[in-house]
């Protein structure tokens, strides 16, 4: 009986000693498991990731054969018209300008109201526009619609050197464009003028 209980004994010892060894074995096969900060931090396993979603940026218009491309003004058109209101005016807007371009700001300078652009500047008034500086040259044109215009040529001050001056309907224009767009351009945009509300 002392014989059969040690062998017994033995028998238990061995397998525990086998199964200990199978233990030690699959640790040294499986990579350990260490929580995150998150579990250790508050018991509870961190929550998963959800995919980013990247933006797409708009498409940027093609210019046509004029270089030109679509000008977007938005909610600027509302502060325009409390303008036009203001000054009693017929306020004209180009739908389209030589690429790229970016309409800013507009606001009033006594009785005109001055549109700023990323690379034009217009001035409108239903009277004469007042210069600073005397043209020393000016050039008769015409738009496409027949309006007729002129150009001036005012060298060397800090503004654009070349103006294009026209009239459309009671409202006086003068159209000056970044030094080094060509001129045929700024008529390419006086002759997409259309009026104020048919933008709005």
């Amino acid at each position: 009986m002392r014989w059969q209980a040690i062998r017994q004994g033995a028998v238990i010892v061995a397998g525990i000693g086998a199964l200990a060894a199978v233990m030690v074995g699959l640790e040294q096969l499986m990579p350990p498991v260490v929580p995150t900060a998150h579990a250790a931090a508050t018991g509870h396993p961190a929550p998963a990731l959800k995919p980013v979603r990247t933006s797409v940026p708009p498409a940027v218009p093609k210019p046509n054969a004029e270089g030109l491309v679509p000008i977007s003004y938005g909610p600027s058109l509302s502060a325009i018209a409390h303008i036009a209101q203001q000054l009693h005016l017929k306020i004209w807007l180009p739908r389209q300008g030589v690429s790229p371009v970016t309409f800013q700001e507009s606001y009033r300078d006594g009785t005109q109201v001055d549109l700023l652009y990323s690379n034009m500047i217009i001035m409108e008034s239903s009277q004469t526009i007042p210069s600073t500086y005397r043209p020393l040259v000016t050039t008769p044109t015409s738009l496409a619609n027949g309006t007729s215009g002129q150009w001036e040529w005012i060298p060397g001050v800090g503004g654009p050197s070349h103006r294009l001056m026209f009239q459309l309907q009671q409202t006086r224009v003068r159209l000056e464009m970044e030094d080094g767009a060509p001129l045929h351009s700024a008529v390419a945009v006086a002759n997409s003028f259309v009026p104020l509300s048919a933008l709005g």
